[in-house]
């Protein structure tokens, strides 16, 4: 027989036993798997020796060669389950830039299961102390929602990360920890108890890299601007596969922000693509559509079927493929007063519970400058669910990057000066 099949035989009989130890583990008398108490409680696993021969030996077999690490099932190891939840959230972000509702339904179950775990514990001697646990809940609630909504007011973060925040700071009150093979995880302390607040400053030093790469990048190209660190040149062609604002133009005559999806949804509601709109930009200008289309959310329609993330916007817009001539067989109204009929957009968007933030006055800007620009400056919306989720499994394992890097150039100066 040959190598690999030894080893997938091998892998497979070392899965059904440990599966044997599990299910014995846990309908022995008494379960061998406990919450995180103190070895001086009266609560402690049951000896090893207690337990059936064969589990004992494959037990000791399994610790010795390493698959099975040194650790007990806690409140905290049960948490790590939201790491897995959040790297699905952060594929679903950068697909579509949505994470739908839907999405955080198990993950509230869940924080009911640790939360009440943790209650329970709170009336066992020596486990958890409850003034510290219930301050720790009550400060993290108060602080890490406000501050998320403060930036979400600030147009800094996305309603999925204000919600992945509020959540954390239910779902971690305290920072947890994590003992394996002897080792307790993070090793490096937070910048405060609310371990929510290490995430988001973990998170938001990732998220600062993109700026630098901004940068480079637009050094490279010779794009030189005041918005060069937070903006990059696109093709106007290109913009409704984009995401972000489009926030300056070369004729400068750009004086609001202009969102793609707000874009996206304008071209869905007129059916048309953005090589009709620029080709055409009188036609479209002073006319109303001859069809209202279906819109979605405004964010890009896909093809992939996700249990949670698949886009709104996967419809038949009737999109006209050929942009050199549009001939309108139907008959059109002049709309001068209501250029690029942006009115009628906003009613129509307003009717269909889509919030659109331009005003009709910004949508007509937006259309103007796009059409009359070959590239225009666009601000990428960052995916911060994926910077998120990263420093989610770094302040887990190793701690605050902020502390841990001020202990580092402190180290430092003291060596080069001291």
């Amino acid at each position: 027989m040959s190598g690999p099949t030894i080893g997938v035989r091998r892998l497979i009989q070392q899965g059904l036993l440990l599966m044997e130890v599990l299910r014995s583990c846990w309908f022995t008398k008494k379960s061998v798997i406990h919450p995180k108490i103190d070895l001086q409680s009266t609560f402690q696993p049951e000896p090893i020796h207690t337990w059936p021969h064969s589990v004992q030996l494959m037990t000791a077999t399994f610790i010795s060669a390493g698959a099975i690490p040194s650790m007990s099932i806690t409140p905290d190891i049960l948490r790590l389950i939201i790491v897995l939840a959040f790297v699905y959230g952060a594929i679903l972000d950068y697909r579509t830039r949505r994470v739908y509702n839907e999405f955080w339904i198990p993950l509230i179950g869940l924080c009911f299961i640790v939360l009440a775990w943790d209650t329970a514990l709170l009336v066992v001697p020596n486990t958890i102390g409850t003034t510290g646990y219930l301050f720790s809940m009550g400060v993290s609630l108060l602080v890490v929602p406000s501050i998320a909504f403060t930036l979400w007011q600030a147009d800094i973060l996305g309603g999925a990360d204000l919600k992945a925040l509020a959540f954390l700071a239910v779902f971690f009150p305290e920072v947890p920890e994590i003992t394996v093979s002897g080792v307790t995880y993070p090793v490096t302390p937070g910048i405060t108890s609310m371990f929510a607040i290490t995430i988001l400053v973990n998170a938001i030093i990732l998220a600062s890299g993109y700026r630098v790469f901004l940068t480079v990048k637009n050094l490279v190209n010779a794009d030189v601007s005041r918005i060069m660190t937070r903006a990059t040149k696109y093709e106007t062609s290109v913009l409704s596969e984009k995401h972000g604002d489009i926030v300056d133009c070369p004729d400068g005559d750009l004086p609001h922000r202009f969102d793609i999806d707000t874009l996206r949804l304008y071209l869905q509601w007129r059916g048309i693509s953005i090589e009709n709109l620029t080709s055409n930009a009188d036609f479209y200008r002073t006319t109303d559509p001859a069809v209202e289309n279906e819109i979605g959310d405004g964010s890009l329609a896909s093809d992939e079927k996700t249990p949670l993330g698949h886009s709104q916007a996967e419809f038949n817009p009737h999109v006209i493929d050929d942009p050199s001539a549009i001939i309108p067989i139907t008959p059109v109204s002049d709309t001068s007063e209501d250029p690029w009929a942006a009115e009628r957009f906003t009613e129509m968007t307003a009717e269909n519970d889509v919030h659109v933030p331009e005003s009709p006055h910004s949508i007509r800007e937006g259309l103007d400058s796009i059409t009359r620009n070959d590239e225009v400056w666009v601000s990428p919306a960052i995916p911060f669910f994926i910077p998120l989720t990263v420093a989610l499994v770094i302040a887990l394992t190793y701690g605050s990057l902020f502390v841990g890097g001020t202990e580092w150039v402190a180290e430092l100066i003291v060596q080069v000066f001291f």
